[in-house]
């Protein structure tokens, strides 16, 4: 007996270098092989029996985790893991804490889900590039200013030099431009140009009070 199917996502080449084989022997009679494609996450299952049809079903569905952790941990986010919690933490500044208000690391990386150690460097930074404010002693803590909440997104990008990564090719070419474009030069200018806007219009504030209008969210859920 003989099936075969398919999923739609192709796995890196690097991460998968040959077929895979499994080949189970229940008795003497009964063999079950499994093939997987090193490409595509295909696979074709041969059995002599019926009976063994939920063991194939088990190995394909232990390969499709597998090919699924792969596939998200090979993903790469526009900007870097450092930047992403800090633009979590500075939104989170902005809902929780005031003046009156302070928030510790702990309570901060809580809330953002991400390692305290992580998050205590990434603060150091922002208060260095005076993205937030932060103040010693018992009731001491990080937190933002009503002008602080009105600033850009941009500025905790530019704080951490990520503003580059919007404003560079997207080819990694250091000389390029209209004169001497890369193959994606006229197709990504327009796309950069508003991302670049997208970031410099919108506000800290605006963010937190999305969140309190709206399902959006700065953590795991």
């Amino acid at each position: 007996m003989d099936f075969c199917f398919a999923a739609p996502w192709r796995m890196p080449k690097n991460k998968i270098k040959d077929n895979f084989v499994f080949c189970c022997v229940a008795d003497f009679r009964h063999v079950v092989f499994v093939v997987f494609d090193r490409c595509h996450f295909c696979l074709f299952v041969r059995c002599m029996s019926e009976s063994l049809l939920f063991l194939c079903f088990h190995v394909c569905f232990c390969y499709f985790a597998v090919a699924i952790r792969s596939f998200r941990f090979n993903f790469h986010p526009m900007f870097s893991k450092a930047c992403e919690y800090a633009i979590r933490a500075t939104v989170y500044l902005a809902q929780k804490s005031s003046m009156d208000k302070k928030l510790g690391v702990e309570a901060i990386a809580e809330g953002i889900d991400a390692p305290k150690p992580f998050v205590a460097k990434i603060l150091q930074q922002l208060n260095r590039e005076e993205v937030i404010r932060s103040l010693k002693g018992p009731n001491g803590g990080f937190y933002l200013t009503d002008d602080l909440k009105n600033q850009p997104v941009w500025n905790v990008l530019v704080a951490f030099a990520e503003d580059e990564r919007l404003t560079a090719c997207v080819m990694g070419l250091h000389l390029c431009n209209d004169k001497k474009p890369c193959p994606l030069h006229a197709q990504y200018k327009g796309i950069k140009q508003q991302l670049v806007e997208m970031f410099r219009q919108k506000k800290i504030r605006d963010m937190a009070e999305t969140m309190k209008s709206t399902k959006s969210f700065i953590r795991h859920q």
